[in-house]
Protein backbone atom coordinates (compact mmCIF):
# COMPACT_ATOMS: atom_id res chain seq x y z
CA UNK A 1 0.00 0.00 0.00
CA UNK A 2 1.46 3.44 -0.93
CA UNK A 3 2.66 5.48 2.04
CA UNK A 4 0.32 8.41 1.31
CA UNK A 5 -2.71 6.11 1.15
CA UNK A 6 -1.64 4.33 4.35
CA UNK A 7 -1.13 7.62 6.17
CA UNK A 8 -4.50 8.91 5.00
CA UNK A 9 -6.27 5.81 6.29
CA UNK A 10 -4.54 6.07 9.66
CA UNK A 11 -5.59 9.72 9.96
CA UNK A 12 -9.20 8.84 9.09
CA UNK A 13 -9.28 6.05 11.67
CA UNK A 14 -7.77 8.36 14.30
CA UNK A 15 -10.39 11.01 13.53
CA UNK A 16 -13.20 8.47 13.89
CA UNK A 17 -11.59 7.25 17.13
CA UNK A 18 -11.56 10.79 18.53
CA UNK A 19 -15.18 11.39 17.55
CA UNK A 20 -16.30 8.19 19.28
CA UNK A 21 -14.11 8.92 22.31
CA UNK A 22 -15.71 12.36 22.63
CA UNK A 23 -19.12 10.69 22.66
CA UNK A 24 -18.00 8.14 25.26
CA UNK A 25 -16.42 10.84 27.47
CA UNK A 26 -19.85 12.46 27.60
CA UNK A 27 -21.14 9.21 29.14
CA UNK A 28 -18.32 8.60 31.63
CA UNK A 29 -18.25 8.68 35.43
CA UNK A 30 -16.77 12.00 36.67
CA UNK A 31 -14.69 10.34 39.40
CA UNK A 32 -13.30 7.24 37.69
CA UNK A 33 -13.30 8.50 34.06
CA UNK A 34 -14.64 5.06 33.08
CA UNK A 35 -17.24 5.37 30.34
CA UNK A 36 -20.31 3.18 30.45
CA UNK A 37 -19.85 2.48 26.71
CA UNK A 38 -16.37 2.77 25.19
CA UNK A 39 -17.10 3.07 21.47
CA UNK A 40 -13.43 3.73 20.49
CA UNK A 41 -12.65 0.10 21.36
CA UNK A 42 -14.83 -1.00 18.44
CA UNK A 43 -13.20 1.57 16.16
CA UNK A 44 -9.72 0.34 17.14
CA UNK A 45 -10.52 -3.34 16.54
CA UNK A 46 -12.23 -2.58 13.21
CA UNK A 47 -9.23 -0.49 12.13
CA UNK A 48 -6.83 -3.33 13.02
CA UNK A 49 -8.97 -5.79 11.08
CA UNK A 50 -9.01 -3.51 8.04
CA UNK A 51 -5.36 -2.41 8.03
CA UNK A 52 -2.35 -4.57 7.09
CA UNK A 53 -0.47 -5.89 10.09
CA UNK A 54 2.64 -3.96 9.09
CA UNK A 55 0.68 -0.75 9.86
CA UNK A 56 -0.53 -1.83 13.28
CA UNK A 57 2.25 -0.12 15.23
CA UNK A 58 1.73 3.23 13.48
CA UNK A 59 -2.04 2.92 13.81
CA UNK A 60 -1.84 2.14 17.54
CA UNK A 61 0.52 5.07 18.14
CA UNK A 62 -1.86 7.40 16.28
CA UNK A 63 -4.86 6.22 18.29
CA UNK A 64 -2.96 6.56 21.56
CA UNK A 65 -1.88 10.11 20.70
CA UNK A 66 -5.44 10.98 19.65
CA UNK A 67 -6.81 9.62 22.93
CA UNK A 68 -4.36 11.62 25.03
CA UNK A 69 -4.94 14.76 22.99
CA UNK A 70 -8.68 14.57 23.49
CA UNK A 71 -8.23 13.86 27.21
CA UNK A 72 -6.09 16.98 27.56
CA UNK A 73 -8.64 19.10 25.69
CA UNK A 74 -11.49 17.84 27.88
CA UNK A 75 -9.59 18.42 31.13
CA UNK A 76 -8.92 14.81 32.12
CA UNK A 77 -5.72 14.24 34.16
CA UNK A 78 -2.82 13.04 32.00
CA UNK A 79 -1.53 10.06 34.00
CA UNK A 80 -4.90 8.28 34.49
CA UNK A 81 -5.80 9.04 30.89
CA UNK A 82 -2.54 7.53 29.62
CA UNK A 83 -3.09 4.42 31.74
CA UNK A 84 -6.65 3.98 30.50
CA UNK A 85 -5.65 4.53 26.88
CA UNK A 86 -2.72 2.10 27.09
CA UNK A 87 -4.79 -0.70 28.64
CA UNK A 88 -7.68 -0.15 26.27
CA UNK A 89 -5.49 -0.25 23.16
CA UNK A 90 -3.58 -3.26 24.50
CA UNK A 91 -6.84 -5.17 24.86
CA UNK A 92 -7.97 -4.21 21.34
CA UNK A 93 -4.64 -5.36 19.92
CA UNK A 94 -5.07 -8.66 21.69
CA UNK A 95 -8.63 -9.03 20.42
CA UNK A 96 -7.62 -8.31 16.82
CA UNK A 97 -4.52 -10.53 16.82
CA UNK A 98 -6.06 -13.58 18.53
CA UNK A 99 -9.28 -13.27 16.51
CA UNK A 100 -7.39 -13.30 13.23
CA UNK A 101 -5.27 -16.24 14.35
CA UNK A 102 -8.33 -18.19 15.40
CA UNK A 103 -10.28 -17.38 12.22
CA UNK A 104 -7.66 -18.91 9.88
CA UNK A 105 -9.14 -21.88 8.10
CA UNK A 106 -12.51 -21.60 9.88
CA UNK A 107 -15.91 -20.71 8.50
CA UNK A 108 -17.69 -17.44 9.27
CA UNK A 109 -19.75 -18.78 12.16
CA UNK A 110 -16.75 -20.17 14.06
CA UNK A 111 -14.73 -17.04 13.30
CA UNK A 112 -17.46 -14.79 14.73
CA UNK A 113 -18.01 -16.96 17.81
CA UNK A 114 -14.27 -17.02 18.42
CA UNK A 115 -14.09 -13.25 18.09
CA UNK A 116 -16.91 -12.84 20.65
CA UNK A 117 -15.24 -15.22 23.13
CA UNK A 118 -11.83 -13.54 22.72
CA UNK A 119 -13.46 -10.13 23.23
CA UNK A 120 -14.98 -11.30 26.51
CA UNK A 121 -11.70 -12.73 27.84
CA UNK A 122 -9.34 -9.95 26.68
CA UNK A 123 -11.70 -7.25 27.97
CA UNK A 124 -11.91 -8.97 31.37
CA UNK A 125 -8.12 -9.12 31.72
CA UNK A 126 -7.75 -5.45 30.76
CA UNK A 127 -10.60 -4.44 33.07
CA UNK A 128 -9.08 -6.09 36.15
CA UNK A 129 -5.57 -4.78 35.46
CA UNK A 130 -6.79 -1.32 34.46
CA UNK A 131 -9.08 -0.86 37.46
CA UNK A 132 -6.42 -1.95 39.92
CA UNK A 133 -3.90 0.42 38.35
CA UNK A 134 -6.42 3.25 38.36
CA UNK A 135 -7.04 2.72 42.08
CA UNK A 136 -3.30 3.08 42.69
CA UNK A 137 -3.08 6.24 40.58
CA UNK A 138 -6.23 7.93 41.90
CA UNK A 139 -6.02 7.64 45.68
CA UNK A 140 -9.61 8.76 46.16
CA UNK A 141 -10.88 5.49 44.66
CA UNK A 142 -11.28 2.93 47.51
CA UNK A 143 -10.03 -0.60 46.93
CA UNK A 144 -13.44 -2.08 47.66
CA UNK A 145 -14.72 -0.25 44.56
CA UNK A 146 -12.20 -1.92 42.22
CA UNK A 147 -14.52 -4.83 41.43
CA UNK A 148 -17.30 -2.41 40.46
CA UNK A 149 -14.87 -0.44 38.27
CA UNK A 150 -13.69 -3.63 36.58
CA UNK A 151 -17.25 -4.64 35.84
CA UNK A 152 -18.08 -1.25 34.31
CA UNK A 153 -14.85 -1.28 32.28
CA UNK A 154 -15.50 -4.81 31.02
CA UNK A 155 -19.10 -4.08 30.02
CA UNK A 156 -18.11 -0.81 28.32
CA UNK A 157 -15.35 -2.46 26.27
CA UNK A 158 -17.39 -5.50 25.27
CA UNK A 159 -20.29 -3.28 24.21
CA UNK A 160 -18.00 -0.97 22.24
CA UNK A 161 -16.20 -3.82 20.45
CA UNK A 162 -19.19 -5.98 19.57
CA UNK A 163 -21.32 -3.02 18.51
CA UNK A 164 -18.62 -0.95 16.80
CA UNK A 165 -16.98 -3.76 14.84
CA UNK A 166 -20.33 -5.13 13.68
CA UNK A 167 -21.46 -1.74 12.36
CA UNK A 168 -18.14 -0.71 10.81
CA UNK A 169 -17.52 -4.06 9.12
CA UNK A 170 -21.00 -3.77 7.64
CA UNK A 171 -20.16 -0.33 6.24
CA UNK A 172 -16.90 -1.59 4.75
CA UNK A 173 -18.36 -4.81 3.37
CA UNK A 174 -15.47 -6.66 5.01
CA UNK A 175 -15.10 -10.32 3.89
CA UNK A 176 -18.46 -10.23 2.14
CA UNK A 177 -19.66 -10.56 -1.44
CA UNK A 178 -22.90 -8.68 -1.95
CA UNK A 179 -24.98 -7.81 -4.96
CA UNK A 180 -26.18 -4.19 -5.04
CA UNK A 181 -29.88 -3.93 -4.03
CA UNK A 182 -32.37 -3.31 -6.81
CA UNK A 183 -34.97 -0.52 -6.84
CA UNK A 184 -37.49 -2.62 -4.92
CA UNK A 185 -34.90 -3.62 -2.34
CA UNK A 186 -33.81 -0.02 -1.82
CA UNK A 187 -37.42 1.13 -1.47
CA UNK A 188 -38.24 -1.56 1.08
CA UNK A 189 -35.00 -0.87 2.95
CA UNK A 190 -35.56 2.89 3.15
CA UNK A 191 -39.17 2.41 4.23
CA UNK A 192 -38.14 -0.03 6.98
CA UNK A 193 -35.37 2.35 8.03
CA UNK A 194 -37.82 5.26 8.46
CA UNK A 195 -40.25 3.05 10.39
CA UNK A 196 -37.35 1.88 12.58
CA UNK A 197 -36.37 5.46 13.44
CA UNK A 198 -39.96 6.44 14.26
CA UNK A 199 -40.63 3.36 16.39
CA UNK A 200 -37.33 3.67 18.27
CA UNK A 201 -37.96 7.35 18.99
CA UNK A 202 -41.42 6.57 20.33
CA UNK A 203 -40.46 3.58 22.51
CA UNK A 204 -37.31 5.07 24.02
CA UNK A 205 -38.77 8.55 24.44
CA UNK A 206 -41.08 7.52 27.27
CA UNK A 207 -39.98 9.03 30.57
CA UNK A 208 -40.05 6.71 33.58
CA UNK A 209 -42.74 4.33 32.29
CA UNK A 210 -45.11 2.82 34.80
CA UNK A 211 -44.94 -0.83 35.74
CA UNK A 212 -48.20 -1.53 33.93
CA UNK A 213 -46.92 0.00 30.68
CA UNK A 214 -43.54 -1.79 30.82
CA UNK A 215 -44.60 -5.07 29.14
CA UNK A 216 -46.09 -3.24 26.15
CA UNK A 217 -43.03 -0.99 25.74
CA UNK A 218 -40.62 -3.92 26.01
CA UNK A 219 -42.61 -5.74 23.36
CA UNK A 220 -42.55 -2.68 21.11
CA UNK A 221 -38.77 -2.44 21.62
CA UNK A 222 -38.44 -5.71 19.70
CA UNK A 223 -39.99 -4.18 16.57
CA UNK A 224 -36.91 -2.05 15.69
CA UNK A 225 -34.79 -5.23 15.83
CA UNK A 226 -37.03 -6.86 13.24
CA UNK A 227 -37.04 -3.70 11.11
CA UNK A 228 -33.23 -3.53 11.21
CA UNK A 229 -33.16 -7.09 9.86
CA UNK A 230 -35.54 -6.10 7.06
CA UNK A 231 -33.28 -3.17 6.17
CA UNK A 232 -30.23 -5.45 6.03
CA UNK A 233 -31.95 -8.10 3.92
CA UNK A 234 -33.52 -5.60 1.51
CA UNK A 235 -31.03 -2.76 1.33
CA UNK A 236 -27.77 -4.59 1.96
CA UNK A 237 -25.12 -4.53 4.66
CA UNK A 238 -24.27 -0.84 4.42
CA UNK A 239 -27.87 0.28 4.70
CA UNK A 240 -28.34 -2.19 7.54
CA UNK A 241 -25.37 -0.76 9.42
CA UNK A 242 -26.71 2.76 8.88
CA UNK A 243 -30.07 1.67 10.30
CA UNK A 244 -28.40 0.13 13.37
CA UNK A 245 -26.36 3.31 13.84
CA UNK A 246 -29.53 5.43 13.61
CA UNK A 247 -31.22 3.22 16.14
CA UNK A 248 -28.26 3.38 18.52
CA UNK A 249 -28.09 7.19 18.32
CA UNK A 250 -31.75 7.47 19.31
CA UNK A 251 -31.41 4.93 22.13
CA UNK A 252 -28.30 6.63 23.56
CA UNK A 253 -29.86 10.08 23.32
CA UNK A 254 -32.95 9.09 25.31
CA UNK A 255 -31.10 6.76 27.71
CA UNK A 256 -28.64 9.48 28.61
CA UNK A 257 -31.67 11.52 29.78
CA UNK A 258 -33.10 8.59 31.75
CA UNK A 259 -35.88 7.83 29.30
CA UNK A 260 -36.97 4.53 27.77
CA UNK A 261 -38.47 1.15 28.68
CA UNK A 262 -35.38 0.10 30.67
CA UNK A 263 -35.68 2.98 33.15
CA UNK A 264 -38.43 1.49 35.25
CA UNK A 265 -39.09 2.58 38.80
CA UNK A 266 -37.45 0.25 41.30
CA UNK A 267 -34.37 -0.60 39.24
CA UNK A 268 -31.05 -0.28 41.03
CA UNK A 269 -28.53 2.34 39.79
CA UNK A 270 -26.66 1.03 36.77
CA UNK A 271 -29.18 -1.69 35.87
CA UNK A 272 -31.01 0.34 33.17
CA UNK A 273 -27.72 1.19 31.48
CA UNK A 274 -26.68 -2.46 31.50
CA UNK A 275 -29.95 -3.33 29.75
CA UNK A 276 -29.32 -0.58 27.18
CA UNK A 277 -25.85 -2.02 26.50
CA UNK A 278 -27.27 -5.51 26.05
CA UNK A 279 -29.95 -4.15 23.71
CA UNK A 280 -27.46 -2.37 21.46
CA UNK A 281 -25.18 -5.40 21.29
CA UNK A 282 -28.15 -7.63 20.46
CA UNK A 283 -29.18 -5.37 17.58
CA UNK A 284 -25.67 -5.27 16.09
CA UNK A 285 -24.92 -8.98 16.53
CA UNK A 286 -28.28 -9.94 15.02
CA UNK A 287 -27.24 -8.18 11.82
CA UNK A 288 -23.90 -10.04 11.84
CA UNK A 289 -25.66 -13.40 11.91
CA UNK A 290 -28.15 -12.24 9.27
CA UNK A 291 -25.22 -11.39 6.98
CA UNK A 292 -23.65 -14.79 7.55
CA UNK A 293 -26.88 -16.67 6.86
CA UNK A 294 -27.56 -14.73 3.66
CA UNK A 295 -24.05 -14.97 2.21
CA UNK A 296 -24.64 -18.51 1.02
CA UNK A 297 -27.89 -17.41 -0.64
CA UNK A 298 -26.61 -14.26 -2.34
CA UNK A 299 -23.48 -15.77 -3.86
CA UNK A 300 -25.27 -18.32 -6.04
CA UNK A 301 -27.70 -15.60 -7.17
CA UNK A 302 -24.84 -13.33 -8.17
CA UNK A 303 -23.10 -16.12 -9.98
CA UNK A 304 -26.29 -17.09 -11.74
CA UNK A 305 -26.68 -13.55 -13.02
CA UNK A 306 -23.50 -14.08 -15.05
CA UNK A 307 -23.60 -17.79 -15.80
CA UNK A 308 -26.34 -20.11 -14.68
CA UNK A 309 -24.30 -23.20 -15.60
CA UNK A 310 -20.85 -22.10 -14.50
CA UNK A 311 -18.78 -23.69 -11.75
CA UNK A 312 -16.90 -21.97 -8.95
CA UNK A 313 -13.19 -22.41 -8.30
CA UNK A 314 -11.77 -21.11 -5.03
CA UNK A 315 -8.34 -19.52 -4.72
CA UNK A 316 -5.97 -18.22 -2.06
CA UNK A 317 -3.62 -15.41 -3.12
CA UNK A 318 -0.57 -14.64 -0.97
CA UNK A 319 -0.09 -10.88 -1.33
CA UNK A 320 3.57 -10.84 -0.32
CA UNK A 321 4.79 -13.49 -2.77
CA UNK A 322 2.02 -13.37 -5.38
CA UNK A 323 1.54 -17.16 -5.18
CA UNK A 324 -1.95 -18.50 -5.92
CA UNK A 325 -3.28 -21.81 -4.61
CA UNK A 326 -6.33 -23.13 -6.44
CA UNK A 327 -9.05 -25.46 -5.19
CA UNK A 328 -9.96 -26.71 -8.64
CA UNK A 329 -11.97 -29.87 -9.36
CA UNK A 330 -9.81 -32.93 -10.20
CA UNK A 331 -10.88 -32.89 -13.86
CA UNK A 332 -10.04 -29.20 -14.35
CA UNK A 333 -6.69 -27.93 -15.51
CA UNK A 334 -4.80 -25.99 -12.79
CA UNK A 335 -4.96 -22.22 -12.89
CA UNK A 336 -1.95 -19.90 -13.12
CA UNK A 337 0.40 -20.29 -10.16
CA UNK A 338 1.22 -16.62 -9.62
CA UNK A 339 -0.53 -13.27 -9.88
CA UNK A 340 1.81 -12.18 -12.70
CA UNK A 341 0.86 -15.27 -14.71
CA UNK A 342 -2.82 -14.50 -14.19
CA UNK A 343 -2.43 -10.90 -15.35
CA UNK A 344 -0.55 -11.98 -18.51
CA UNK A 345 -3.59 -14.04 -19.54
CA UNK A 346 -6.13 -11.27 -18.85
CA UNK A 347 -7.48 -9.07 -21.65
CA UNK A 348 -5.54 -5.76 -21.75
CA UNK A 349 -8.71 -3.75 -21.18
CA UNK A 350 -9.47 -5.67 -17.97
CA UNK A 351 -5.95 -6.10 -16.64
CA UNK A 352 -5.63 -2.88 -14.63
CA UNK A 353 -8.95 -3.35 -12.83
CA UNK A 354 -8.19 -6.96 -11.87
CA UNK A 355 -4.67 -6.06 -10.77
CA UNK A 356 -5.97 -3.35 -8.44
CA UNK A 357 -8.60 -5.73 -7.12
CA UNK A 358 -6.15 -8.56 -6.39
CA UNK A 359 -3.62 -6.33 -4.67
CA UNK A 360 -6.08 -4.71 -2.24
CA UNK A 361 -5.50 -5.42 1.46
CA UNK A 362 -8.41 -3.55 3.01
CA UNK A 363 -11.82 -2.05 2.31
CA UNK A 364 -11.13 -0.87 -1.26
CA UNK A 365 -14.40 0.32 -2.87
CA UNK A 366 -15.97 -2.23 -5.19
CA UNK A 367 -14.48 -5.37 -3.68
CA UNK A 368 -17.92 -6.48 -2.53
CA UNK A 369 -19.21 -6.58 -6.13
CA UNK A 370 -18.63 -9.32 -8.73
CA UNK A 371 -15.92 -8.36 -11.23
CA UNK A 372 -16.23 -9.88 -14.74
CA UNK A 373 -13.10 -10.00 -16.91
CA UNK A 374 -11.83 -11.81 -20.00
CA UNK A 375 -9.25 -14.56 -19.69
CA UNK A 376 -7.31 -16.00 -22.65
CA UNK A 377 -7.84 -19.72 -23.27
CA UNK A 378 -6.19 -19.77 -26.73
CA UNK A 379 -4.92 -17.21 -29.25
CA UNK A 380 -7.92 -15.04 -30.08
CA UNK A 381 -10.14 -16.96 -27.68
CA UNK A 382 -11.48 -15.29 -24.53
CA UNK A 383 -13.54 -16.67 -21.65
CA UNK A 384 -15.53 -14.33 -19.43
CA UNK A 385 -14.67 -15.09 -15.80
CA UNK A 386 -16.32 -13.48 -12.75
CA UNK A 387 -14.06 -12.79 -9.76
CA UNK A 388 -15.77 -12.91 -6.35
CA UNK A 389 -13.35 -11.39 -3.85
CA UNK A 390 -14.04 -12.32 -0.21
CA UNK A 391 -11.59 -9.72 1.11
CA UNK A 392 -8.13 -9.74 2.65
CA UNK A 393 -7.14 -11.53 5.85
CA UNK A 394 -3.96 -11.78 7.87
CA UNK A 395 -2.04 -15.02 8.30
CA UNK A 396 1.25 -15.88 10.00
CA UNK A 397 3.13 -15.09 6.78
CA UNK A 398 1.29 -11.87 5.97
CA UNK A 399 -1.88 -10.79 4.17
CA UNK A 400 -3.75 -13.05 1.77
CA UNK A 401 -6.96 -12.87 -0.24
CA UNK A 402 -9.59 -15.57 -0.35
CA UNK A 403 -11.85 -15.51 -3.40
CA UNK A 404 -13.30 -17.53 -6.22
CA UNK A 405 -13.76 -17.49 -9.98
CA UNK A 406 -17.04 -18.27 -11.68
CA UNK A 407 -16.06 -20.11 -14.87
CA UNK A 408 -18.68 -20.00 -17.66
CA UNK A 409 -18.57 -21.61 -21.08
CA UNK A 410 -15.72 -20.04 -23.18
CA UNK A 411 -16.66 -17.92 -26.17
CA UNK A 412 -14.74 -16.20 -28.97
CA UNK A 413 -14.23 -12.52 -29.51
CA UNK A 414 -12.38 -9.70 -27.82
Amino acid sequence: MPFASLLGRIVLWAALYVACAHLSFALDDPLTQISFVWFPAGVAVAALFAMPRTAWAALTAALFAADLGLSALTGHPLVPSAWLAALSLASTLGIAWFSQRYAQGRDDLHAVLGWVAITFVASAIAAVAGSAGLALIKREIPWDAVSDLAWIWWAATVTGVLFGVSVLMGFMGFRTVEAPPGPIGRTVGITAWLLLAAMTWYVFGVHRPSTSAAPLLLGLACIPLALATVVTLSGGNRMGSLAVLTMAAIVIYHSNAGRGPFFLRGFLPGEPLLLVQSYLVSVAMLQVFVRMLTRGIRRPRMAGAHDAGGRETLYRLDLSSGTIIWDAPPDARPGPGTLDEVLRQVHPDDREGLQERLRATDGTPGLDRPFPFRLATAPGQWTTVVDLNRGAMMGPDGAFIIGSWQLPTPHSGA
